[in-house]
């Protein structure tokens, strides 16, 4: 009975959980040209404390893998738990841009505990449509955060200060954590768990990275990864600075693009009953390949608007939306290499793609929407092109 309770509500409360993490990125994004002025540092300056959140998700990643092996999923869970919440509290009371993005970085890490034992648990507990489906309702409640986080800072911003935002989602964290303690089953059973081999370990990261299709489909999940990446980093100067648009209004076109990628998850799931997960991946990268040429088309005709840029967006979120669960599932199918390891890659090269999305958007910033959509267009062509490389491989195999 308890078994069943879990399965129920592990999801959801990783979920739930999960959206704290995003959140630490999300929420404070309007807050960005504030926070700037502030610290009386440079909009880059500002630009880091998202790129050292993804850099610090990156590196940590290879260690997170064997501690889950040796130790179990739980445990790497609630100890990356506390770090997230103490940090959380340290970028609250951050004095200058040094420690922000010192502990922005700690965040990162922390962060990406929950994907890596997470993830891992929900790919084995269930089989492979199940797995999906699963993923992608979650995949629609934590797009919640890049949908409604800079709404949501928005509005903590007007009534109290930036830093506001940080305490909200420590005491989020705080309510997050001990059910989901309660829920999350452990699934690596002790006559499993053995001794750390870093030699060992090397070599199963080498193996993934020598099977073409996981390396393909990595890449697919990239550059679409990258695109949305591109617009968090961004959105925010080119929509408030830029274009002068107010934080309320730059609010409502983070939920029309994250909304639109929440819809394409929902038909995902609904797919999954009549077709299989390789054509409806293709379906979404279709959308992904037109949504790109419209971008750069647009960017010619019409730079001087942000707002033909959003619908489009919108569009292109949508097939993410639609390719990213079944991706998911279709990645970790690839190689013999443990789930866990898998799992690590993919959110390694995940938080790679955010690294590169934000440091091309901050490279660029001064060209305002024309490197911008240049930038969305070629993640857009790169997913499409991966997606068909691994299509080619899978034939051959066959």
């Amino acid at each position: 009975m308890k078994r069943t309770t879990q399965l129920f509500w592990f999801p959801l409360l990783l979920a739930f959980y999960e959206m704290a993490g995003y959140l630490s990125s999300d929420a404070f994004l309007p807050a960005m040209p504030l926070i700037s002025r502030d610290l009386v540092t440079s909009d880059s300056m500002v630009q880091l404390t998202l790129t050292a959140w993804f850099a610090g998700g990156m590196i940590f990643q290879f260690l997170l893998g064997p501690l889950a092996d040796r130790y179990g999923r739980r445990p790497v869970m609630f100890v990356g738990a506390t770090f997230f919440f103490l940090s959380t509290f340290c970028c609250a009371i951050a004095p200058g841009i040094g420690t922000m993005i010192f502990f922005r970085f700690i965040q990162g890490a922390a962060v990406n505990s929950l994907i890596v034992a997470g993830y891992t648990t929900i790919h084995e507990l269930y089989d492979q449509k199940r797995a999906a489906r699963t993923l992608a309702y979650i995949a629609s409640i934590t797009v919640l955060s890049p949908a409604l986080g800079p709404l949501a800072g928005s509005f903590i911003m007007h009534w109290l200060s930036w830093r506001w935002i940080f305490g909200v989602l420590f005491l989020w964290s705080c309510i997050a954590i001990p059910p989901l303690y309660w829920a999350m089953p452990e699934t690596l059973m002790p006559e499993d768990k053995k001794p750390i081999c870093w030699p060992d370990v090397c070599k199963s990261y080498f193996s993934v990275l020598r099977h073409k299709g996981f390396v393909l489909r990595l890449l697919t999940l990239n550059f679409i990864f990258a695109t949305l990446i591109a617009w968090i980093a961004a959105g925010s100067f080119l929509s408030i600075d830029i274009f002068h648009y107010s934080t309320f209004e730059y609010s409502f076109m983070q939920v029309a693009i994250f909304g639109m990628f929440i819809v394409g998850n929902q038909l995902a799931s609904l797919l999954l009953v009549r077709y299989s997960l390789q054509r409806i991946s293709d379906f979404g990268l279709y959308i992904v390949l037109a949504g790109g040429v419209l971008l750069l088309l647009g960017g010619i005709v019409l730079s001087h608007s942000l707002l033909w840029c959003v619908v489009v967006l919108s569009v292109t979120a949508f097939g993410s939306g639609l390719a990213w669960p079944v991706l998911s599932r279709l990645l970790v199918e690839e190689g013999d290499a443990p789930m866990s390891v898998k799992i690590v890659m993919q959110s390694v090269v995940l938080g790679g793609a955010g690294v590169l999305g934000s440091v091309m958007v901050s490279v660029l910033h001064g060209s305002a929407i024309t490197g911008f959509v240049i930038i969305l267009f070629g993640f857009c062509v790169c997913a499409f092109i991966s997606n068909v490389l691994v299509k080619k491989i899978d034939m051959v195999v066959d």
